[in-house]
């Protein structure tokens, strides 16, 4: 079980958490929730990690977009 282990440093642990905040974000917002609600999610972010966290939000914003975009 141990061999398929791989350790993440510090700061890949930190993005994939802020990704999936990030993530989470998005789809609060495509559900109309308050913009406040959604500020929570950046600032429970590590200060390092608060602009990453911006730059995914607008990747998942633009990406569910782009999606439904396309099927209509």
């Amino acid at each position: 079980m141990m061999e398929n282990f791989v350790p993440l440093s510090v700061e890949e642990q930190q993005r994939i958490a802020a990704d999936m905040a990030a993530f989470h974000a998005m789809c609060l917002s495509r559900d109309r929730t308050p913009e406040h609600n959604i500020s929570e999610l950046e600032r429970a972010q590590p200060a390092a990690m608060r602009q990453y966290f911006r730059q995914r939000l607008r990747y998942w914003q633009h990406l569910y977009r782009d999606a439904f975009s396309l099927s209509q």
